[in-house]
């Protein structure tokens, strides 16, 4: 193979190291890239002694493109480098012209295009983007966009819920049916939160037609003070005759009855105690918001007492539905004592047991409660009063709420029934949806407990109502027990 000449022309060196650098890139193909590293391997001796010949200038070079020297054999760029030398003696230094060129330029030539079609290679597959690999504006993006489309479904949830309730409404309130009007309307009544809302559907002489109908009705107001008397108190109404209920040791016995009652749109729990000694009114020990006492909740009633069952009972101070349980809205019997109240205002609705755990009903003052025996008491503001001395009490009105009562039978069973309400399966009952259930399991006194998101009922350690609201229980001051 011929050498390189030892003096050539620096014209002619360009010249020839410009046709080596064309044609190394026509043996590359257009997609592939052209390392530095690989003019090491292209640029062996022997290429750059045939395109450094004059000889052969013109002819094609005959070498393996596969030759790599030996160690050993010399730096490829040997050549080059003398060059470069000679070079030097007419120059500061060599031109850019001569310096070979690593990197394939951006245009084909006819010439490159050939050889590329026979040496086309596929260009391979970026590999899949990992999660390691996103960088961390990438996951907050994609976790923002994420966010909003969750909030977007629940808005939509939502709007579409209110529109759905709101054309309720309006079908009851507008639509043909009174009775229907008129449910919707007690039943908002009765809640703390929501009186507010039939006057947003119907004119206000409507609703105050609905909640005082002209026909006479039963005074139920809360604190009307009247003078104490001793003749009137010993007279009260709400003493309950004692040849109703006769307690006796045949009657007695330590059985609990938990059934299920249903009616026509409601649902609900009743527990029967057969000895009525192990009921128990249960009250926290100081009362009031001004001293910053607050309601415990039912199962912390349970748990002090050790009971095995119980229920909410006397109303409480509750604005709007904000109230803390912690203030009682009536009267307050303990221990045959006035623990809450006047001796000389009239409450609707007391409930209590006296000494033979005989159970009276009615409206009375607070001296006439003490009058009439009882030792343990409460009362619901809101009322009503459904069986009183044998005899059930009718049109009492009411909406379809959540309800808690009490009875009692002529043998001395108390009756304890929990009504589940504002759910599609329970709607709730009225007040005289209870007095016919209260008559039908036989109570000779009986009367309605504070109610709607109040109402539950716990049995061996478990509520076994469903309360009204996804909030669960609320505090209260008052409850009804059963001891072991």
């Amino acid at each position: 193979m011929a050498t390189p000449d030892t003096n050539p022309s620096l014209s002619d060196f360009e010249a020839q190291l410009r046709r080596l650098n064309s044609r190394r890139e026509a043996e590359l193909s257009p997609e592939e890239e052209a390392p530095a590293e690989a003019a090491e391997e292209y640029y062996t001796p022997e290429r750059m002694a045939a395109f450094f010949s004059p000889e052969e200038a013109d002819a094609p070079a005959e070498v393996d493109d596969n030759a790599v020297p030996e160690d050993g054999e010399g730096d490829p760029g040997e050549a080059y480098d003398a060059y470069l030398k000679a070079a030097e003696q007419g120059a500061a230094q060599a031109p850019e012209a001569v310096r070979p060129a690593p990197q394939r330029r951006g245009a084909a030539t006819p010439a490159r295009q050939a050889p590329a079609a026979k040496k086309s290679r596929e260009k391979k597959p970026a590999p899949p983007e990992t999660p390691e690999g996103k960088s961390a504006g990438g996951r907050l993006r994609s976790a923002l966009r994420i966010l909003g489309n969750t909030l977007k479904v629940i808005l939509t949830t939502l709007l579409l819920l209110v529109v759905f309730l709101v054309a309720v409404i309006l079908v009851v309130t507008r639509g043909p049916s009174e009775d229907a009007r008129r449910l919707f309307v007690l039943s908002t009544n009765e809640t703390s939160a929501l009186k507010f809302v039939p006057s947003l559907f119907l004119p206000q002489d409507t609703v105050q037609a609905i909640l005082h109908p002209e026909k006479p009705q039963q005074e139920t107001h809360v604190f009307r003070e009247l003078p104490f008397e001793s003749e009137a108190a010993s007279a009260g109404e709400g003493e309950t005759q004692q040849e109703l209920v006769q307690i006796t040791e045949e009657n007695v016995s330590d059985e609990l009855e938990l059934i299920d009652i249903k009616g026509g749109t409601f649902k609900g729990k009743m527990l029967i105690i057969h000895d009525p000694t192990r009921v128990k009114i249960s009250s926290i020990k100081d009362y009031g918001i001004d001293f910053g006492n607050y309601g415990i909740y039912l199962t912390d009633f349970i748990e002090r007492s050790g009971a095995i069952a119980g229920t909410n009972a006397g109303g409480f101070y509750d604005p709007n539905g904000q109230g803390n349980g912690g203030t009682p809205d009536g009267v307050v019997i303990r221990e045959g004592k006035l623990a809450f109240g006047s001796p000389y205002s009239v409450y609707t609705d007391v409930i209590g047991f006296d000494a033979d755990h005989i159970l009276h009903v009615g409206d009375m003052s607070g001296q006439q409660a003490l009058d009439a025996g009882i030792v343990e008491g409460i009362s619901f503001a809101a009322g009503p009063v459904l069986i009183q001395d044998g005899v059930k009490r009718t049109g009492l009105g009411g909406g379809v709420n959540p309800r808690t009562c009490i009875g009692q039978r002529s043998d001395g069973a108390v009756l304890l029934a929990v009504i589940e309400g504002r759910h599609p399966d329970s709607l709730g009952a009225t007040y005289d949806d209870l007095a016919n259930m209260m008559e039908e399991y036989g109570a000779v006194n009986a009367a309605n407990l504070d109610g709607g998101s109040s109402s539950a009922m716990i049995y061996n350690g478990e509520q076994i109502t469903k309360g009204s609201t996804i909030i669960g229980s609320r505090p209260m001051c008052t409850a009804i027990l059963v001891l072991p």
